[in-house]
């Protein structure tokens, strides 16, 4: 749903809409779900004890978490992802919005773990649906037109030989 890396996020490949971004550092102004999801998303990390905001923070490249807040468009849920740096590599997690439970992980950059599959949209479900529909009447219209064309031709044929 995510994507195959945490880069595809900010992609065309996958049905994400993204709503904003910012960078977070010690300090920040967070409520208690947002602190509780960037504990989360370190403890991805080798930091697996991280207990505090402050730890948190203390523990990634710079001091800096990247959050963004995302839209799935084929679910109709939002979700907030917070990524960090440990090293040369990205790691941290996907909530859905409200949760602290991680919907998915980012561990080196791969995305992990996720629990959450993209689903056709409903308007998606219904072309498809139309356009088999549409597809059926124009072949049983057109073996009818045969038909028809065929008996036309045959009255005509009678027609002009009486």
């Amino acid at each position: 749903m995510f994507g195959a890396r945490y880069r595809d996020v900010f992609g065309t490949e996958v049905p994400l809409v993204v709503r904003w971004q910012r960078q977070l550092r010690a300090g920040a102004v967070l409520d208690g779900v947002e602190a509780s999801q960037i504990i989360r998303a370190v403890r991805e990390t080798a930091y697996s004890e991280v207990a505090s905001v402050a730890e948190a923070f203390a523990a990634v490249d710079e001091g800096v978490a990247n959050q963004a807040a995302l839209w799935d468009a084929s679910n109709r849920r939002e979700y907030v992802v917070y990524e960090v740096g440990a090293g040369d590599n990205s790691f941290g997690a996907f909530f859905a919005a409200g949760s602290v439970e991680p919907a998915a992980r980012i561990v080196d950059g791969d995305i992990t773990d996720c629990s959450t599959t993209a689903q056709k949209s409903t308007s998606a479900v219904l072309r498809s649906a139309a356009s088999r529909a549409t597809n059926r009447s124009m072949a049983s219209g057109s073996s009818a037109r045969s038909t028809l064309g065929a008996e036309a031709s045959g009255r005509s044929k009678t027609s002009a030989s009486s």
